[in-house]
C-alpha cells in the first residue's frame, strides 16, 4: 500500500458531523486559504440557512469538543 502525504486546500464534511442526529456539515480550510479569506479586504461570508439556529449552534460547540478530544 502506497503512502501518499498530501495536504488539502479545503476538506468539506457533512454526513456524519452529528452522528446524523443533526443536519451539519462544515469545511476546513488549510493555512493558505484562511490569509485569503481572512484578508481585510475580502467578504467571505460564514454561515447558510438556518446558521443562527441556537440548536444548531449548541449541536456544533458539542460536536467541536468531540473532535478535540478525539484528536488528541
Amino acid at each position: 500500500m502506497a503512502v501518499v502525504r498530501v495536504q488539502p486546500d479545503l476538506l468539506v464534511f457533512a454526513k456524519g458531523r452529528a452522528s446524523s442526529y443533526f443536519p451539519m456539515s462544515a469545511v476546513g480550510l488549510g493555512n493558505a486559504v484562511d490569509q485569503v479569506v481572512s484578508h481585510d479586504n475580502v467578504d467571505f461570508e460564514r454561515g447558510l440557512t438556518n446558521s443562527e439556529y441556537p440548536v444548531r449552534a449548541v449541536v456544533a460547540l458539542a460536536n467541536i469538543d468531540v473532535i478535540k478530544n478525539w484528536a488528541c
